[in-house]
């Protein structure tokens, strides 16, 4: 049975807010995530926002998804609470709460998000000219299959070891063509 998104999470956008040399908060952009999908550790250029009552409410708080709605580069990942500081996304993300986390879980939601045929739907309704946005009434109109609790880790773990074995993979030819070239000197 399919379920419109709209229906089982709840979507705000990220916050636009003005940077500071010496902050509070990290303010997360989508060019903090690497190719990996996996948070750049902060740097001292890292944009960090000073903490006041306007952006109080857009702390992200854990197992939210961050879904990087504007550009080419579209992707979703779970958001995480381990970080030296709070964090607040930027404008540039779609922020989902999940508002029955015994129905579905973070990690199972963000995979269907990046499933190619998911993203393939979102960019054919995404707008704009110069820089491509994939709105929030895109996002809330998509049908998800809700599978078991125990059936959604399974996907997920599977998915992981996938890319595992994908990184391995790659890992592996470079040292063969490492080890080809030394051959010959």
């Amino acid at each position: 049975m399919k379920i419109r998104l709209g229906n089982i999470v709840d979507i705000r956008l990220g916050a636009y807010c003005q940077t500071v040399p010496f902050g509070d908060i990290r303010y997360l952009q989508s060019t903090d995530y690497n190719l990996n999908r996996e948070l750049i550790p902060t740097t001292s250029i890292t944009p960090m926002i000073s903490l006041d009552s306007k952006n109080k409410k857009h702390i992200l708080r854990n197992n939210e998804i961050l879904f990087s709605a504007k550009g080419v580069n579209n992707y979703s990942v779970v958001y995480k609470r381990n970080y030296e500081n709070e964090c607040i996304a930027s404008s540039s993300f779609l922020v989902l709460t999940i508002n029955n986390e015994n129905k579905i879980s973070p990690e199972y939601l963000c995979w269907f998000l990046n499933n190619p045929d998911t993203m393939k739907t979102l960019k054919t309704s995404s707008k704009g000219s110069a820089i491509q946005s994939i709105s929030k009434s895109s996002i809330e109109d998509l049908e998800i299959i809700i599978p078991s609790i125990e059936k959604q880790r399974l996907i997920v773990e599977l998915d992981t070891l996938i890319k595992e074995e994908f990184r391995i993979q790659n890992e592996l030819n470079t040292l063969k063509k490492q080890l080809l070239i030394k051959s010959i000197k």
